[in-house]
């Protein structure tokens, strides 16, 4: 069994099965057209004629000591873009979950063809989320409204895996965030607006969003 076999193995044992059915399909049916990934690791955008690195090592380095900086503690992070999955993989032992947004296939395809991450998508551990996924709201109340999860949602805050996410994907981020704020504002208002965590939450979570 390959890696990717392995990996979508993992979700489709109910961790994400509309995404592990996607995989499957596509790699069944199609090939990677837009990107690829080199013997180091480095993925090639055909379109923009650019690798995602420029130096591998150095930058994953930087975004992951800057996102273990600002998030001491939490028990949960959230962000966009799933690269190679070497930094996915690397800070998945920091925290109880990571939720990992992306909207290409073929870089899904990519970063789980590259690292094992099935034991941790099994445990809840890395959560992959498509945002191109139909029912990805039902999705995210589900994910959102669990006792270790809600609990924090003040804490919200997306990162950002890359600077070449930022640059190419501008749009894409933009809908993800405004995704994320519809379903946590919908857990929100389903709550006894006396509940001091809600208030809280939505009040912080209007700070948290960037400027875009």
């Amino acid at each position: 069994m390959t890696i990717l076999e392995k990996n979508i193995q993992a979700l489709l044992s109910g961790v994400n099965e509309p995404l592990g059915n996607k995989l499957l399909n596509f790699i069944q049916n199609k090939t990677c057209s837009r990107f690829n990934i080199d013997e180091n690791l480095n993925i090639y955008d055909k379109t923009h004629n650019v690798f995602m690195y420029e130096n591998l090592e150095e930058e994953l380095n930087f975004f992951y000591q800057s996102i273990l900086e600002k998030t001491p503690r939490y028990p949960f992070i959230c962000i966009y873009g799933i690269g190679n999955a070497l930094l996915i993989k690397n800070l998945a032992k920091h925290y109880k979950h990571l939720f990992v947004f992306e909207s290409e296939i073929e870089l899904f395809i990519l970063a789980l063809s590259t690292l094992d991450l099935s034991e941790e998508l099994c445990s809840g551990k890395i959560y992959l989320v498509d945002i191109e996924e139909e029912r990805v709201d039902i999705q995210l109340l589900i994910l959102f409204d669990q006792n270790d999860i809600f609990s924090w949602l003040n804490l919200y805050k997306i990162f950002i895996n890359h600077n070449f996410y930022k640059k190419y994907f501008y749009e894409k981020i933009f809908k993800t965030e405004r995704i994320i704020y519809e379903n946590i504002n919908i857990i929100i208002r389903n709550l006894d607006p006396s509940f001091k965590i809600s208030l809280s939450c939505h009040e912080n979570f209007y700070k948290n969003i960037p400027s875009m």
